[in-house]
């Protein structure tokens, strides 16, 4: 999985895994906005979206996964203002993702390289070390994606466990 799309209300949110993005630079913020500009124009043009006026832009990044981009419309007193036209505020926020696990049908081999945590009888999984593409594949395949405040939460409140 290089890029998935999902649109919430007045949201869209951006999956890009780590191979997808190595050649960023997250901290040269007019190179991210150049960045940002094509891949909402290639968004726009791929699902015929309209896209124009001032966004706020939250960019979850961790070196396990890659990263996801929280891209949210503002509603201005004046839309017309940006009639056509994109612009936006940009934040990079170094994350750590987890996964929770729904159905357990990850080999051991790639278990073995998880931490586990467990929180209000569910379970969370973070890469306690480097996972291929397809390692990564197959977690995301059993898994729902946690982020953001959420994750830090479950982190701070869940325990540990070693085995699943």
């Amino acid at each position: 999985m290089n890029v998935k799309l999902t649109l919430q209300n007045n949201e869209i949110i951006i999956y890009l895994n780590k191979t997808y993005i190595k050649n960023i630079d997250f901290q040269n913020k007019k190179t991210l906005e150049n960045y940002l500009n094509k891949l909402l124009n290639k968004i726009k043009n791929k699902y015929e979206l309209y896209i124009s006026g001032y966004y706020d832009v939250k960019i979850y990044l961790s070196e396990e996964y890659g990263i996801i981009i929280n891209i949210e419309k503002e509603n201005l007193d004046y839309p017309e203002y940006f009639a056509g036209e994109i612009d936006m505020n940009i934040s990079v926020i170094e994350d750590r993702f987890l996964y929770e696990v729904e159905n357990i049908d990850i080999p051991k081999s790639i278990l073995k390289k998880l931490e586990k945590y467990k929180f209000l009888d569910k379970i969370y999984l973070r890469p306690k070390e480097n996972l291929s593409d397809i390692e990564l594949g197959v977690i995301l395949e059993n898994t729902k994606l946690i982020y953001g405040e959420k994750a830090k939460q479950i982190l701070a409140k869940s325990r540990k466990i070693e085995v699943i």
